[in-house]
């Protein structure tokens, strides 16, 4: 009889849980095929907000200026503008989620992926893939870095980019500050 009573416990204590993820998400919509868990949109990459409904790739759009301290002292490409934008759709590289700079080491284009680090910080994680660019520069694994929102009114955001490359035959990381204009 105790393990009866141990087994409908358990049970109904699962049928509570379940009821309370459902009753939570009863009135929550997600765009884009998204899904909601304890009342929250869980975001895939390439999509943030409450509901998924805006594209990560909207606070990156734009002019960034980038300044660059690298090391051990490579070719000085710095500082310089960039402009970042979505990905053509007619691009190789095309995605929800990619963006690319059209400057970078002084070269380009270069492609990054937007990366959601949780369902509540959506879209601030830039991670640039291996990639070769046009002036022999090979952008290497582990390539990343953070944007940050503005904090102040009025302020720009800012982002904040690690990359590790190769150039004529020698190792580098630059670590990249881009300030939105």
């Amino acid at each position: 009889m105790k393990k009866l009573t141990k087994a409908f416990l358990a049970l109904l204590f699962l049928f509570a849980i379940a009821a309370c993820q459902k009753k939570s998400c009863k009135n929550v919509t997600c765009m884009s095929f998204q899904t909601c868990k304890n009342g929250e949109c869980l975001c895939l990459d390439g999509f943030e907000g409450d509901t998924c409904s805006v594209l990560s790739s909207t606070k990156f759009t734009g002019n960034w200026q980038v300044s660059e301290n690298c090391s051990p002292d490579p070719p000085n490409f710095g500082p310089y503008f960039t402009n970042i934008s979505p990905t053509p759709a007619t691009s190789a590289y095309y995605g929800i989620n990619v963006i690319y700079f059209n400057l970078l080491l002084g070269s380009g284009p270069v492609y990054a992926q937007i990366l959601n680090s949780s369902p509540s910080v959506e879209g601030v994680t830039v991670y640039i893939p291996p990639q070769t660019l046009s002036n022999g520069v090979s952008i290497l694994g582990g390539s990343q870095g953070m944007y940050s929102p503005p904090v102040i009114n009025g302020a720009k955001p800012t982002m904040n980019i690690t990359v590790n490359y190769s150039y004529q035959g020698n190792s580098y990381t630059c670590y990249e500050t881009f300030r939105k204009q």
